[in-house]
């Protein structure tokens, strides 16, 4: 067969197509001078793709439904990503279209588009675009996985998301390392359903995990599922709280003759804050208010030169970890100092 009589057959075959999509039958009937009954019918679309709305990680499904068609239908999805432009969907070929883990590794993102192109022997048509939207959690701060705080410090955690969140659709909980447990507004929590949680004047009671779990509307999804859930699972916040920072304990007081050396004073070393990096500093005081340091005396162990007054003796003990929880002193020593005789003159006779 030429070039020429293949273009021919063609044309003939496209024409015959056009003839059965546009003619009754009673006009077939003319041109094929056959009879036959029914005519042909052009494709229409009674239900169009629905948007969908659901969390991160779960299943939307996209559907047509038609009437009328000639011959084979031929079904191809496709998808617009936010900013770009309609693709065909490799192998998404049936009136269903099933999409999993949306979301996931920057697939089937949220604002993505999808329509479908239906196509019989009369031609083609496209359905109106359906929009995708995830509910997700976006952020938590701070952004440091690892916090530190000293006792009685605060800290505050707060969680950001796309999507309708339900009234009263945040929980927030916390895991020591015997699983979760939800938190509720006691003690030094404040906030527990709220996208804020603040963990005031805290303890080392309050070391742990924090994570939260969002409740979102959805839109269109099978079973009557109103709601989905989305948690932090990814964006779990760890807290230490530091305990309390505790000075030394001093050896016991003493009582001492006017002008006489004391006894070397000793300490225990500071416990908790951040230690075990203290920074330390004798000081004396005559009255037991009012102290001043003692030159170049930064270690556990004194020994004062021989005193005349009364006198009390102390440690301040500064945290120097990180972070910094202060400083603290220690109870005082005293060191009681026993006043000469008084004597009385002799007279002789």
């Amino acid at each position: 067969m030429t070039e020429v009589m293949r273009n021919i057959v063609d044309s003939i075959l496209q024409a015959a197509r056009r003839l059965t999509c546009m003619l009754s039958t009673w006009e077939l009937l003319i041109v094929l001078g056959l009879w036959t009954t029914g005519h042909a019918q052009s494709i229409t679309i009674t239900s169009h793709p629905l948007p969908q709305t659901d969390c991160y990680g779960n299943h939307v499904e996209f559907s047509i439904d038609i009437t009328g068609s000639t011959g084979t239908v031929l079904y191809q999805w496709q998808q617009k990503p936010p900013g770009g432009n309609f693709s065909d969907i490799i192998g998404a070929n049936n009136a269903l279209l099933n999409i999993d883990n949306i979301g996931v590794n920057k697939q089937n993102v949220n604002g993505t588009e999808y329509r479908i192109l239906v196509t019989d022997i009369c031609g083609t048509i496209t359905s109106d675009a359906a929009l995708l939207s995830i509910n997700s959690i976006t952020d938590l701060t701070p952004a440091v996985v690892n916090s530190i705080i000293c006792d009685r410090g605060s800290i505050t955690y707060k969680v950001f998301t796309e999507g309708n969140v339900i009234e009263n659709g945040y929980q927030w909980a916390w895991n020591n390392g015997s699983g979760w447990t939800f938190l509720s507004d006691e003690g030094s929590y404040y906030g527990t359903t709220t996208s804020q949680l603040s963990i005031l004047n805290a303890t080392i009671a309050q070391n742990g995990s924090y994570r939260v779990s969002v409740r979102f509307h959805t839109l269109n999804q099978p079973g009557g599922d109103t709601t989905c859930i989305e948690t932090s699972s990814t964006r779990v916040r760890n807290l230490v709280v530091r305990a309390p920072l505790s000075p030394p304990i001093i050896s016991a007081s003493q009582q001492i003759c006017y002008g006489n050396v004391p006894s070397t004073l000793t300490a225990t070393t500071a416990s908790g804050g951040s230690g075990p990096v203290y920074s330390y500093k004798w000081q004396s005081s005559y009255d037991g208010l009012n102290y001043k340091d003692i030159s170049g005396e930064n270690n556990l162990s004194y020994s004062p030169a021989s005193i005349t007054s009364t006198t009390y003796y102390r440690i301040l003990t500064s945290d120097s970890g990180s972070p910094d929880c202060g400083t603290v002193y220690s109870v005082p020593v005293l060191i009681s100092v026993s006043p000469l005789p008084i004597t009385s003159s002799i007279f002789h006779r």
